[in-house]
Parts: structure tokens; sequence; C-alpha cells
């Protein structure tokens, strides 16, 4: 598990030393110059490479660790192009019931049903005699 070295440095550099040889200019000298200077610079705090590269990531996203996966967030709204019928409408739950609603619910659950009147047990007399 050690990085591979070229004498002092690690051996990525090597991508940054055939700069200069194919190209040779003062910005590619200078941009030589500059990676042997951060690769050493990351040597010298105790970093590899990778490592440096995970803790510059770690401390650009932050502390903050959501507990949920990122397909579990709210969609976002946008109300500019509600009910537009070519794009797709977005998911909505059901609104939660108001607590009268629910006591509503409740007790016509409780109450016994009416008997419905049939035609034959109406009032009216029928127009044909029973036989």
């Amino acid at each position: 598990m050690r990085s591979p070295r070229l004498t002092m440095f690690d051996a990525r550099l090597v991508f940054f030393a055939g700069l200069p040889i194919l190209h040779f200019r003062i910005w590619t000298v200078l941009l030589f110059v500059v990676a042997l200077v951060v690769f050493w610079l990351i040597e010298r705090a105790g970093y590899r490479l990778p490592s440096a590269l995970r803790a510059l990531r770690s401390s650009l996203a932050g502390s903050a660790r959501p507990a949920m996966p990122r397909s579990f967030y709210r969609p976002a709204v946008s109300t500019a192009f509600e009910g537009h019928p070519l794009l797709p409408q977005p998911r909505v739950k059901a609104a939660a019931k108001t607590m009268a609603e629910k006591v509503d619910q409740s007790t016509k659950a409780r109450r016994k049903p009416k008997r419905s009147r049939s035609k034959t047990d109406s009032a009216e007399p029928s127009a044909f005699p029973a036989e």
C-alpha cells in the first residue's frame, strides 16, 4: 500500500513533468514548479495525495451528513409550470385529515345504518291489486 515515488516526490508528478518536455513554454515550467511545491507541501503535512484529496473534499462538503438518501428529499415545487399538459405532474401526498373529520368518521361508523325502504315497502298503495 505504499505510494510510488520518484526520488523524494510522489510518482504522479510525472504527468506535470511531461508538460514542459512536450511543450516548452514559461507557463508550463511554472505549472511544473507549482505542482512540485504543492506535492512537497502535501508531503510535509504528512498526507499522501489521495488522502489530501479526500481531506479537501470533506472540508468542502461540510460537516452535515443527512441521515436519508437524496432520493427521499421532498421535490422542489415550481409554481410557474404547474398544470402544464406536456410536463409530468408532481406526485402530491393526500393532505392529512383534520381532527374534526376524523371524529365525524368515527361517529358515523358507530351509528347503526338506517334500513332503506324498498319499492314494495312504500306507503303508497300499488296501482295493481295483489293477487
